[in-house]
């Protein structure tokens, strides 16, 4: 039988249970899944690969089994390095709304390196927990969950950097990073594998790191320059709106041969595209009315919250994934108080400050809520500990099949 999770006795075990995933359910998540990837992107190819494999060997293998955690377990570095660039974009966030003209210099780099450091520890945790044994379906969600939740925390921080304002232009290419990652784990709902383009996640994220180096090193005035008619700082932004709508093409295209798609992927296609859409026109009405009396931080704040919306949303879907379960129906409720807050908003029943506070209060309780409830889920079920290198000692309950 399973043995308790640590992080479920800090919690007082209040948490853990079968809310959201039933016993059937995370034996196919535990024993059935396996992780399947399609694709590399250019930089993984050509350098990125090979400095990942070379930097996880400088890891240690042997753990301390007594110690209450491990540096360098694959789910601590991934959470180490999400840190790393939340901090940073965060501190960002808090400067720019108001575009400051003393932004310091090294929040820039702040922001850069961290980002990089995210990128390393995401990419060092599958390695590592294939080194040390400790390799688990958990492990993979947990990856997932952290990528949901640095999209909208990043490219907020990245946003704020590029110093355009809070302006449609700002809010489309904010709304496609997150569409982008929604898009990606529906179409690997439908395909059972996930899709990497030739220019994807790992060139994005040096772009990020680029800018924000930029600003660090040669200050932020470049952002004004003046390129064929365009602001210098915004053709990142116009050239997010344009990958997401070719990468988003594509996934919509490949779930449209049901042929081609997984067995247990019975969620009808335009249930989950029909939930993005809906997403999207919820949070393009509420701006769409009123960021001309936004202030600049509730129009930061605004974002985050919807992104946030999107993240847990999107985390219910890569569960369903790797659970083989339908997209549960009570997910949609979700959206119920930002539909609220955002109706109060615009007939003046509550202001812009108190409605967005509370929109992004409600889904950043839903996200973390929803993933804490799946981490003990799990982990529990498996019997391992969250950030200890470990294999797990949860065999398959389920009867042999007769061959």
């Amino acid at each position: 039988s399973a043995r308790p999770d640590p992080l479920a006795k800090m919690t007082g075990g209040t948490v853990a249970g079968d809310a959201y995933l039933t016993h059937d359910e995370l034996c196919s998540l535990s024993f059935d899944h396996k992780y399947k990837s399609n694709g590399c992107s250019f930089l993984d190819t050509l350098c990125m690969r090979d400095f990942w494999t070379w930097l996880v060997e400088f890891l240690p293998l042997k753990h301390d089994q007594r110690a209450p955690f491990h540096w360098t377990a694959p789910n601590t570095l991934t959470l180490t390095g999400l840190f790393c660039m939340v901090i940073p974009a965060g501190l960002i966030m808090v400067q720019e709304p108001i575009l400051s003209p003393i932004v310091p210099w090294y929040l820039y780099l702040a922001q850069g390196v961290g980002l990089f450091l995210y990128q390393t520890a995401d990419s060092l945790d599958g390695k590592q927990a294939r080194r040390t044994g400790s390799s688990s379906p958990f492990g993979e969600l947990f990856d997932h969950g952290c990528d949901a939740f640095s999209t909208f925390v990043q490219y907020g921080g990245f946003v704020c950097m590029l110093r355009g304002g809070l302006t449609p232009l700002s809010f489309a290419a904010y709304m496609a990073a997150q569409n982008s990652f929604a898009a990606a784990h529906i179409q690997s709902y439908y395909r059972g594998e996930l899709f990497f383009g030739f220019f994807d996640v790992t060139e994005i994220q040096f772009i990020g790191i680029s800018c924000n180096l930029a600003c660090a090193f040669f200050g932020p005035a470049w952002l004004e320059y003046n390129v064929y008619g365009v602001r210098a700082g915004d053709l990142p932004l116009w050239g997010t709106i344009f990958g997401t709508v070719c990468a988003i093409t594509g996934n919509v295209w490949t779930t449209l041969d049901k042929r081609k798609n997984v067995a247990y992927a019975v969620t009808p296609r335009h249930h989950l595209w029909g939930h993005l859409i809906l997403l999207n026109v919820i949070a393009t009405l509420w701006y769409q009315a009123r960021y001309q009396v936004m202030a600049p931080a509730d129009g930061l704040l605004f974002f985050i919250g919807i992104g946030a919306l999107v993240a847990v949303q999107s985390v219910v879907v890569i569960v369903a994934h790797m659970a083989r379960t339908p997209f549960p129906l009570h997910a949609h409720a979700r959206t119920i108080p930002t539909i609220l807050f955002g109706l109060a908003a615009y007939t003046s029943t509550m202001s812009d400050s108190t409605a967005v506070a509370y929109m992004l209060a409600c889904n950043l309780t839903f996200f973390c809520h929803y993933s804490l409830h799946i981490c003990l889920d799990i982990s529990t079920f498996l019997g391992i500990s969250v950030f200890k290198c470990a294999a797990p000692t949860t065999i398959d309950p389920r009867p042999r099949k007769a061959e």
